[in-house]
């Protein structure tokens, strides 16, 4: 058997970016961390979509800052949303790891993720937050390996459809035909609940109902 020597890598980098503000709405480009919306990540091991446990990935993403007033509610309602395109930096980490004999590896992936969430008024003492989020992996190369001997390679090349499809799904999705989504797909609907007491203390609830590609999002 052949070793090959692993260890951690010298220079850990967790953010490195950089961001314009315009009043409610924020540009980040680079590496940032960040947090989930319904989910304290303090008292859990983070939403079933988008942890952010892991070192975060070098990406473009816009939305708004935080919750803003949606017109014409009185502050009662409010949206926040984002969407970003990344990359992924673990294909060396997958060269060094796969085992090269069966199945089937894949590097030079590109990383989607987006969200919207409504929320009521947060300054009252009971306040409801409902939304989505989905991420997806899309691109890269796939390599095919058959005892030890690869049998197929093919690079799925970007193109300006397969981004927008990243944001906005469209066609038929029948099979056989033009996919009506674009990459690998998975998410959550959440909702969360949170009542704060006179003295401060605050009582919170919530779940998350996972969903893969469209497989699970219809609820009977």
């Amino acid at each position: 058997l052949q070793s090959i020597e692993h260890r951690p890598t010298a220079l850990l980098l967790q953010q490195a970016f950089a961001e314009i503000k315009y009043r409610g709405v924020l540009l980040t480009a680079g590496l940032k961390h960040h947090e989930p919306i319904t989910v304290d990540r303090t008292l859990s091991s983070g939403d079933l979509t988008f942890s952010g446990n892991s070192r975060p990935i070098p990406e473009v993403r816009a939305g708004f800052v935080n919750f803003q007033n949606i017109p014409l509610t009185g502050g009662w309602v409010q949206i926040y949303g984002s969407y970003g395109i990344g990359k992924t930096t673990d294909s060396d980490w997958l060269t060094d790891h796969y085992n090269y004999r069966e199945s089937f590896v894949t590097t030079g992936v590109y990383f989607s993720y987006k969200n919207i969430y409504f929320c009521t008024k947060p300054s009252q003492p009971f306040s409801v937050t409902a939304g989505i989020q989905s991420a997806m992996q899309f691109g890269g190369t796939v390599r095919h390996y058959k005892q030890g001997v690869l049998t197929k390679e093919y690079t799925d090349k970007i193109t300006f459809k397969k981004l927008l499809k990243t944001l906005v799904p469209s066609g038929d999705g029948s099979v056989g035909g033009d996919g009506f989504y674009e990459g690998n797909n998975l998410g959550t609907i959440d909702f969360a609940a949170r009542y704060r007491f006179g003295d401060g203390t605050t009582l919170r609830a919530y779940f998350e109902m996972p969903f893969e590609d469209g497989s699970g999002m219809g609820k009977l």
